[in-house]
C-alpha cells in the first residue's frame, strides 16, 4: 500500500514538475512575443512546423485529404505565414503589465485531489482512458493502443504464472 502511495505521489510532483516548467515557458514565450524580434522567430517557427507536420504525414500510412498543391513547399511556407498572421492580427490585445501572479497551489493541503492531476482524459476517439492506462498518451490508433495494452497485460499474466511456478 505505501509503495502505491509513494508511486502516486512521485508521479503527481512529476507532473507538477512539467507543469511549472511549461509555465515558465509560456511566460518566456509571451514575454519573447511582445517584442518584434520575437513575432518574427514565431512565425519561422510555426512556418517550420507547419512544413515538418507535413512531412510526418507523409512518412505515416494515414489517409490524408491535402491542398492540391502540398508538394510545393514555398506555398506551405506562405499558408503558415498567413495564419500566423491572421492568428496574430486576432489575438492582439492591450498589454498589461501590472498583472496579479496566479496564486499558487498549496499541495501540503489535504483537500488538494493530486487524483485530478493524474487522469489520463479520453483517447482520440474520445474513449475514456482508465488510470492504469499509461500507453494512451503514446499511440494515436485506439486499436494499436489496445493492442499494446493486451500484449502488456500478456506479459504480465506469463510472469505471474511463472512465479507462481517457482514457488
Amino acid at each position: 500500500m505505501q509503495e502505491q502511495i509513494n508511486k502516486a505521489s512521485g508521479e503527481a510532483n512529476a507532473m507538477l514538475a512539467v507543469a511549472d516548467a511549461r509555465a515558465r515557458g509560456l511566460t518566456m514565450v509571451a514575454n519573447s512575443l511582445a517584442t518584434e524580434d520575437g513575432r518574427y522567430a514565431a512565425s519561422l517557427t510555426l512556418a517550420e512546423q507547419y512544413v515538418a507536420a507535413f512531412n510526418r504525414l507523409a512518412r505515416t500510412n494515414n489517409t490524408l485529404i491535402l491542398p492540391a498543391n502540398a508538394g510545393d513547399v514555398s506555398n506551405l511556407v506562405a499558408q503558415a505565414m498567413a495564419i500566423y498572421s491572421t492568428v496574430s492580427a486576432h489575438s492582439v490585445q492591450p498589454q498589461q503589465k501590472d498583472l496579479e501572479p496566479i496564486a499558487p497551489v498549496n499541495y501540503e493541503d489535504p483537500l488538494v485531489k493530486l487524483d485530478a492531476l493524474t487522469e489520463k482524459g479520453t483517447t482520440l476517439a474520445g474513449q475514456a482512458v482508465p488510470k492504469e492506462d499509461s500507453l494512451a498518451e503514446y499511440f494515436s490508433d485506439d486499436e494499436e493502443r489496445e493492442k499494446a495494452l493486451k500484449e502488456l497485460k500478456d506479459k504480465k499474466d506469463r510472469q505471474l504464472k511463472q512465479s507462481e511456478r517457482e514457488t
